[in-house]
């Protein structure tokens, strides 16, 4: 089960309950987003659409999938649709099961009580002292579950995520460390760029911290993904893993004074598989870039991180086994 509790003396929503374990931990210029979301909520909606059909089409052009649970939000329920990709097992040599027999898929996410996963329009503050140069902390636990029967064609990933607003042409803003497993996002090309890789097929579970961001281009009207990994460690069934996202000083690149998100994902009790990312500026300094103009983005202390909607989920894709 996943407790939440926070020691914000008047969070903007009551905590619900999951699968691990969170606490938030509080020390005592804006960007005007052009067509995106000011606030984390209808930021986390619509991006986690996206990310949901960016994963969909990347993994279709590596083969078919099979059956594909997608989470669709009403407002009084989330609902299930079921799309179809099928292909013979003669065309798809990582499908074993025949066509007519029920795939396992979907997805699941829980967090603060009426927040996005809910439709609803809760999330908590951050905070920032520039003088003690500490700020929010979030911190999560995690067991890690056993594998599952096949691991062949599928995509898996479980998190924790603290989700923030658009800013100038950012289009999603999720820091998400993540256990892995499949064929998954997994990697990054770095600097400059930041385009996402997708590394080998795991056949066993895998972890890194993650920050998975896109950006309205300009030129092609398109929204394009990018991602900043820290190192993968393997971990196996039964092991307990932490995340952690730490507002602290160094932000920028440049001075102690301006806040920087710093990621952190590790085996409790081994600090030897411990995966770190430093987050300097929002979009990995991308929206600081001149073709960004009047709606550049500098800064996490601006005011479209002001506030933070946080979440556990898993994301399954192309299970063929219960």
């Amino acid at each position: 089960m996943l407790s939440t509790r926070s020691s914000l003396p008047s969070p903007m929503a009551t905590p619900s309950v999951f699968c691990c374990s969170i606490i938030i931990f509080a020390a005592c210029a804006s960007v005007a987003p052009v067509n995106g979301f000011h606030d984390c909520v209808e930021s986390a909606r619509a991006g986690r659409a996206r990310r949901r059909q960016y994963m969909n089409r990347v993994l279709s052009s590596y083969s078919p999938l099979p059956d594909t649970i997608l989470l669709h939000r009403d407002t009084s329920a989330i609902t299930a649709t079921t799309t179809s990709n099928h292909s013979s097992s003669s065309s798809n040599p990582r499908r074993s099961r025949k066509n007519d027999e029920p795939s396992c898929s979907g997805g699941l996410c829980v967090g603060m009580k009426n927040g996005p996963h809910e439709n609803g329009p809760a999330s908590y503050p951050t905070s920032w002292n520039p003088y003690l140069l500490r700020g929010t902390t979030v911190r999560s636990t995690m067991t890690v579950p056993s594998l599952p029967a096949s691991t062949d064609g599928i995509t898996y990933y479980i998190w924790t995520d603290v989700f923030f607003g658009d800013g100038g042409y950012g289009r999603m803003n999720q820091l998400v460390p993540q256990l892995l497993l499949g064929k998954a996002l997994d990697g990054s090309s770095g600097s400059p760029n930041y385009q996402p890789n997708w590394g080998p097929h795991h056949d066993t579970w895998v972890f890194g911290s993650h920050y998975f961001f896109e950006i309205y281009n300009t030129t092609t009207g398109s929204v394009d993904a990018h991602a900043a990994y820290g190192e993968l460690h393997p971990v196996d069934a039964g092991e307990v893993l932490y995340t952690e996202f730490r507002l602290e000083g160094g932000g920028d690149g440049y001075d102690d004074e301006s806040p920087r998100w710093v990621l952190t994902m590790g085996v409790v009790g081994d600090a030897e598989r411990t995966s770190t990312l430093a987050v300097d500026r929002p979009y990995m300094g991308l929206g600081m870039d001149a073709s960004w103009g009047s709606n550049m983005t500098r800064s996490w202390d601006e005011e479209s991180y002001h506030n933070m909607c946080i979440n556990a989920c898993w994301e399954l894709y192309g299970a063929d086994d219960a």
